[in-house]
């Protein structure tokens, strides 16, 4: 059986930035997203004709 040598200094220091930004990342996103589905209610009750159109095209469904 084979054992793998072990991960230098650096590269443990690699790996453990890796991790540092994509925790620090996550919030970033978060606060995008939040900010764009804010972004598109605020639009769509702007223009409620799109919400009428919607609503007709998902009542001929039926």
């Amino acid at each position: 059986m084979r054992t793998q040598p072990a991960p230098s200094p650096l590269d443990k220091e690699a790996m453990n930035l890796d991790k540092r930004s994509s925790r620090g990342l996550k919030p970033v996103v978060l606060v995008f997203l939040l900010i764009l589905s804010l972004g598109l209610t605020f639009w769509l009750y702007a223009q409620p004709e799109i919400m009428v159109m919607l609503a007709e095209q998902l009542w001929a469904c039926f």
